[in-house]
């Protein structure tokens, strides 16, 4: 969906979303209708026309084709969106695994479409009370950024950039920035995790203090290691361009 402009403190302000699966929610669409929003949905006419009698569906209701178990037309279809409503909820009376994986696939087809597009701000999926089962487990996430130092010789992903920054397998430094975090601390807060009732179903952040740019991180090995013979890149290219070399050397790419 896609709201009409409308003008606020002498501003346009554009607000979009994106309903999936329309003919269950007529009169949540009604709503969104009489709040100016562009509604999208496509289905047979049997399914839509009593959208399109709904007031206001002339100047704002869109129609755009998706498919729960197709990759095809869900970026489109989330284009230029600001929200979007995911709202394909099965409710069959005995669950089919089939059933089951059409709607977590759906979905995640839902949120990647989401995640590429840069104007969305929200994700509201309405799912089916049969999906809430007591589980035997509970789930905490922890979310890190870079990590070491190394315990035993087997590099990843965040010892990787620094070995490259040595071995000037990076001729520039893309202006990226990421939090750093002590591997230790990293153990100590899954350990924690795994005993507190606290963090139960939820997503915990780890690093909490400024993120480092990797010029920051070159300027220290610069530091460290020229003197051994390291050369150290100094330029600072864009993100983008850092990006789009790396399509093109096996090197950087990897």
């Amino acid at each position: 969906m896609s709201y009409r402009s409308d003008k606020i403190d002498g501003s346009n302000f554009v607000k979009s979303a994106c309903y999936r699966n329309i003919r269950f929610y007529i009169c949540c669409v009604h709503q969104l209708l009489k709040e100016n929003y562009t509604v999208r949905d496509l289905n047979n006419h049997f399914k839509i026309d009593p959208l399109k009698q709904l007031e206001g569906a002339a100047e704002c209701l869109e129609l755009v084709e998706v498919d729960l178990e197709n990759d095809q037309g869900w970026s489109q279809a989330t284009a230029n969106c600001t929200y979007v409503l995911h709202v394909a909820s099965l409710f069959p009376i005995v669950t089919h695994e089939s059933v089951i994986s059409t709607a977590v696939d759906g979905t995640l087809r839902v949120l990647r479409a989401a995640a590429s597009n840069s104007s969305l701000k929200k994700v509201v999926v309405t799912s089916s009370c049969a999906a809430l089962n007591d589980t035997k487990f509970k789930l905490t996430v922890i979310n890190s950024a870079l990590v070491g130092p190394l315990l035993y010789n087997v590099q990843g992903m965040s010892i990787d950039i620094i070995r490259r920054f040595l071995n000037n397998e990076i001729p520039a430094v893309p202006a990226v920035q990421f939090g750093l975090i002590d591997l230790p601390d990293i153990a100590q807060a899954q350990a924690r995790a795994m005993r507190e009732p606290r963090s139960d179903g939820l997503r915990i952040l780890l690093s909490y203090q400024p993120s480092f740019w990797f010029l920051d991180i070159a300027n220290v090995l610069r530091d460290e290691f020229s003197s051994q013979g390291y050369s150290i890149p100094r330029i600072t290219v864009p993100y983008p361009i850092a990006w789009l070399y790396s399509l093109f050397s096996n090197k950087t790419k990897r």
